[in-house]
C-alpha cells in the first residue's frame, strides 16, 4: 500500500474514489481521511477558528453523508452484515 497524505491518495487513487464500504480498503481509507480531517480541524481551530467551523460544517454537510450512504449501500447488499448490526443494536436496548 502506498499512502500519500499530501495528495490524499492511497495506491495512487484519491480517497473519494474508494466507494465500496464492503471492501476493507474502504475502511482503511476512511480512517486515514478522518484522521487528516481531524488534524486539519485542530490546526485551524487554533489558527483560524472561523475557518475551522466552516471546515467542520462542510464535512458534516458534504463528506460524512456520502460515507454514511456508502455504508448503507454496503449493508443493503450484504444482509448478513445488516443482521449483525441490527442484532447488536437491539441487544443493547435493554441495558
Amino acid at each position: 500500500m502506498i499512502w500519500d497524505p499530501a495528495e490524499g491518495t492511497v495506491n495512487g487513487i484519491p480517497y473519494d474514489e474508494y466507494t465500496n464500504a464492503a471492501q476493507p480498503i474502504w475502511w482503511l481509507v476512511r480512517a486515514l481521511e478522518f484522521s487528516q480531517d481531524f488534524q486539519t480541524f485542530a490546526k485551524e481551530l487554533f489558527t483560524n477558528p472561523a475557518a475551522a467551523m466552516q471546515f467542520l460544517v462542510e464535512l458534516m454537510l458534504f463528506d460524512w453523508p456520502t460515507h454514511v450512504a456508502q455504508i448503507i449501500q454496503a449493508l443493503s447488499q450484504s444482509p448478513q452484515l445488516l443482521a449483525v448490526a441490527v442484532s447488536g443494536a437491539i441487544s443493547n436496548l435493554g441495558r
